[in-house]
């Protein structure tokens, strides 16, 4: 979303409570093509910020007023944006589980369709049906 928002025009900064923005692609191996083609897009990235609540701004122009914490510092920022979106966990995607299950083969879960998590969690169940097999 953020590399979509920044081909747009848009100014984007990813924020995460975490030491690293896209931690998990590191997993994948991913993660530094992720800085490059952010740096090259212009994206910021804030990392150990904890979003702790937001209001909308009054007025025509709108927009949000973002309250962060520092994680390390516990000191507390604002930022005034147009937008927030954010990237949170969804219930489990499993139509085709349910649709598949019972069929006369066997069908196992992994991954968001168990659970949403982080992509080594899929990864791992991933491996440990395949060596099951």
């Amino acid at each position: 979303m953020a590399e979509l928002l920044a081909e747009r025009g848009c100014e984007v900064e990813v924020m995460t409570p975490a030491l690293v923005v896209g931690q998990d692609l590191g997993i994948t191996l991913d993660l530094e093509t992720w800085n490059v083609k952010a740096d090259a897009l212009g994206i910021r990235q804030s990392t150990d910020r904890v979003p702790m609540g937001a209001e909308e701004l009054p007025g025509p122009a709108g927009g949000v007023l973002l309250r962060l914490q520092h994680h390390p510092t516990g000191a507390e920022e604002t930022r005034e944006v147009d937008w927030v979106v954010c990237a949170v966990h969804q219930r489990p995607d499993d139509d085709l589980w349910h649709a598949l299950h019972g069929s006369p083969f066997t069908v196992h879960r992994v991954g968001d369709c168990l659970a949403p998590r982080r992509a080594h969690a899929a990864v791992a169940e991933g491996h440990a049906v395949a060596v099951g097999l």
